[in-house]
């Protein structure tokens, strides 16, 4: 009987998880604040697409330009995820982690910027190195 009861509930998150559903957006179709952000920080990039990513637990809008940059944003509109090979504009990166890369790196640039959890963000730079901070932009290691 408890097999059957578990066969049953895994048999319906997989059913679910299944359903999951990706919806192509257009520009103007993103949450308003999402356009504001793009408009913002991203002007000077040709938008290519955007998706709405509905999962079980998780909502997503990701948005891709011509030239592979990468943004996601979570299902209140909050960025959680950047990608820019050519480099971040600073204004997508928290302050207090901008100035940690200037002030120790140089002439290195942050291509990846990611929301990991309430208390971790990381960063990847141009020459690959890999940092972790927290959520006030302190920084904690090298990963």
């Amino acid at each position: 009987m408890k097999k059957a009861f578990f066969l049953t509930v895994v048999m319906m998150f997989i059913g679910l998880g299944a359903s999951a559903q990706d919806k192509v957006l257009t520009k103007e179709q993103l949450p308003k604040e999402i356009q504001t952000f793009i408009g913002k920080n991203f002007s000077d990039k040709v938008f290519l697409t955007a998706k709405l990513d509905k999962e079980l637990l998780k909502t997503t809008y990701e948005v891709k330009f011509d030239d592979g940059t990468e943004l996601e944003f979570d299902k209140n509109s909050r960025l959680i995820q950047a990608e820019c090979k050519s480099g971040l504009p600073s204004s997508v990166i928290p302050v207090a982690i901008q100035d940690y890369v200037t002030k120790n790196y140089g002439i290195n640039y942050v291509v990846e910027w990611e929301l990991k959890s309430t208390n971790r963000q990381d960063i990847k730079l141009n020459n690959e190195i890999e940092l972790v901070f927290n959520d006030k932009g302190k920084f904690m290691r090298l990963d």
